[in-house]
This record gives structure tokens, sequence and C-alpha cells, in this order.
């Protein structure tokens, strides 16, 4: 470009030259200072000035030499070709950053089916334990339940307790939800239910520890419990196995 200027292919020491973009980027030949006698052609990218081709041509004594009209076309042109060269590189560089947003966006969608994967583990694993079947006394299970009582819990409660009953033959399973703060209407009819299914196993199956919160929404939304066996607390529920266990070895005991 600066050869193109008068004298510039002559004299290039007698022409010097300033590219500015948005304020931020300026580059210039050696010896160029913004000084009089500077012709500044304005850069526009999109109608919108976004910096300045400077070119400044000095005589032998150091003094500001005008630039042609035909030379100022040209430098026209070139500040125009600066401008389109950023558009392109604008949108190279627009690409790039949607590559490299698409490239984020499938690690971060890896990492969150990686969390996802993690947190149905955890889950699980804390199911399995918040689900614990003792048998306390020769005939008697005892499961205690605490925390919130979801539909995935219950449905795991159903399980181990059915496979549980189904292999150690009890006479009574006790389940406890003194500790079980919050339960929906359909998780507190899927819990009498399965309360109730014990007797498919010969078992009786008794609810105890039931709290006034859960008692009013059992109420409220007209859950029927008369089909199972309820006690206040675990004390009450023990004491109806023991009397019940009685009876039954009084009509066991040979005659």
């Amino acid at each position: 470009m600066v050869d193109l200027v008068p004298y510039g292919f002559l004299s290039p020491e007698q022409v010097s030259a300033q590219v500015r973009i948005f304020d931020d980027f300026s580059f210039s030949t050696h010896g160029f200072r913004d000084a009089p006698g500077v012709h500044a052609t304005r850069i526009f990218w999109d109608e919108q000035e976004i910096g300045a081709l400077s070119v400044r041509v000095t005589g032998p004594a150091g003094e500001a030499l005008p630039i042609s009209l035909e030379h100022q076309r040209f430098l026209s042109i070139v500040a125009d070709r600066f401008g389109e060269c950023i558009r392109l590189w604008s949108a190279e560089m627009e690409e790039e950053r949607s590559k490299q947003r698409l490239v984020e966006n499938d690690a971060l969608r890896r990492d969150l089916d990686a969390s996802r994967d993690r947190m149905s583990r955890l889950q699980l694993a804390v199911s399995e334990l918040s689900v614990s079947i003792t048998q306390i006394w020769d005939g008697v299970l005892f499961i205690p339940l605490a925390g919130v009582l979801d539909s995935v819990r219950a449905a795991r409660f159903m399980e181990k307790s059915f496979n549980r009953v189904f292999e150690k033959e009890p006479y009574f399973v006790i389940v406890d939800i003194d500790g079980v703060d919050v339960i929906d209407q359909m998780t507190a009819d899927y819990l009498v239910r399965v309360v109730h299914g014990f007797r498919f196993f010969g078992a009786t199956g008794i609810l105890t520890g039931i709290q006034p919160e859960v008692a009013k929404m059992t109420e409220e939304k007209n859950i029927r419990m008369d089909s199972i066996i309820i006690r206040r607390d675990l004390r009450e529920g023990l004491r109806y196995c023991v009397q019940r266990m009685r009876a039954i070895r009084r009509r066991e005991k040979p005659r």
C-alpha cells in the first residue's frame, strides 16, 4: 500500500501509514506520527465507522506533501477493502465461536448426562439404604420408613418387603412411618395397598407411627385405611404382636 502512494516506491522513508480499528488495534509503519498533513480515510463496516486508514507523505525537508485525488481514491478503495476483510474476519470468528459453543455444549451435555447417571445411582443407593427390614422377633419383621416417601421409595419398599416376607414367612410385618414427614395421596394409597398385600404371603401387616399431618391428609383425601391394622406407635404395634402370638401359640399347643 505504501509503495503505491506517491514517492512510496522511490522513497519509502517519506511515506508512513497507520491503520486503526475499533480504537483498540493500531498498526503503524516505521516513523508514522499523527501530525499536520496526515490524510485520513475512514473505514466502514455495515455502514458504521470502525476505524481509519491514515497516510502521511513528507518532502525532502520533512514538510507534509499533499496526496492527489487519484491516490485519495486509491486509499478509499483500500479502506473499503479493510472493511470487507474485517467483515470476513468477524464472520470467521463468529463461526469459530459457534463451533466452540457447540463443543462446549456437547461437553456440558455429556457432563449433565453423567451427573444425571450419578444422581440416579445415588438415588438407588439411598433407596436401598432407606428401606431397612429387620427380623426383631421370631415371626415378626420390622420395616422403619423415614423422610419423604415418594413413589420411587414406595415401589422399592414394596419390592424389598414382599421379597423378604416371602423369604422369612413371618406372622406379622410392622411398618413404622413415625419418621415420614411428607407423603402424597398416591403414595399413601400405595402404602396401604402394600401393607394390606402382606396377607397374600400369610402375614399380617401393621402400620404404626402415623403423624398427625399424614393422618389429616389421608382423611381429607378419603384414603381408606380400615382394611389394615393401625397402632399409635411401635410399642403398641409390638404389644399387638405379642398378644396375637400368644393366641397363636395357645391354638398350636397340643391338648
